[in-house]
Formats: structure tokens, C-alpha cells, sequence
């Protein structure tokens, strides 16, 4: 779902300890841990990026992102829709959303797609997203 809050003085989106799905009760549906979080730390990669490789054109550009995916342990980046997806908790994994380097790692493949030297660690690109993560 989205997430949506006005408020005057600054947005106070609540805190909550639940995860996947659950919501502090305010801000709709969307305002999940996994969406706050992901919000903040793929925001941040994007401005951390930005510093080292100020003309890259992706690090300019919008990422989107899906939390709670009915599924568990696993996340992945889609370079054909530039979209990162993220599952819930299940089993013995914790929700992929809520695990900042999760998202680092998803996001270094991000980079390694729309870098100078695409795929320079073919063929999975894991070493490489750690590395930038």
C-alpha cells in the first residue's frame, strides 16, 4: 500500500516494532518498517554514490522499490525496470526489507549495471555489489 501523512511541525510517521506488513497505525498502509527503512538507506546510497560519481546518470535518476514481496529470503534489482524487490520474513530469514545491507548489496548491483564497466564481475555480479555495498 502507500504511504501518506501531512502533519504541520515536521511528519512524525510513528515508530512500531512489528515487521513485514504491520503498521504504527498511522501514515496508510505503506508505512511499513521495511518501507522506512528502505527509504532512508536507499537514499542515502543514491547521495553516497552521487559523491563519488557525480555525472553518472543512474545515481540522478529514481529507484523504485517493493517491500513485503509474499515470499522470503531472498531480494533482487531488475535493470530492465531498475526496481529492487524485497521479501518478507519466513522460515529462518528476517523480512530482506529491514536489513540495511540487504539493500546496500541489492543497490551494488544496481551500480554495477549502470557503471563504465558493466558486469566486471561476471558472470553473477555478487562480489562486485558487495564490494560497492
Amino acid at each position: 500500500g502507500a504511504a501518506s501523512l501531512t502533519q504541520s511541525g515536521g511528519i512524525d510517521w510513528g515508530t512500531h516494532t512489528g515487521t513485514d506488513c504491520s503498521t504504527p497505525g498511522i501514515g496508510g498502509l505503506g508505512n511499513t518498517h521495511a518501507s522506512r527503512t528502505g527509504f532512508y538507506e536507499l537514499n542515502r546510497m543514491m547521495e553516497i554514490g552521487r559523491s563519488h560519481l557525480p555525472t553518472n546518470t543512474w545515481l540522478q535518476g529514481q529507484l523504485t522499490s517493493i517491500m513485503n514481496i509474499n515470499d522470503s529470503c531472498n531480494a533482487w534489482f531488475n535493470s530492465g525496470s531498475n526496481q529492487l524487490g524485497f521479501y518478507r520474513s519466513g522460515g529462518v530469514c528476517a523480512n530482506t526489507g529491514e536489513i540495511a545491507h540487504v539493500f546496500d548489496h541489492e543497490w551494488g548491483h544496481g551500480l554495477d549495471f549502470n557503471d563504465l564497466t558493466f558486469g566486471v564481475s561476471q558472470p553473477s555480479g555478487e562480489g562486485i555489489a558487495d564490494v560497492y555495498a
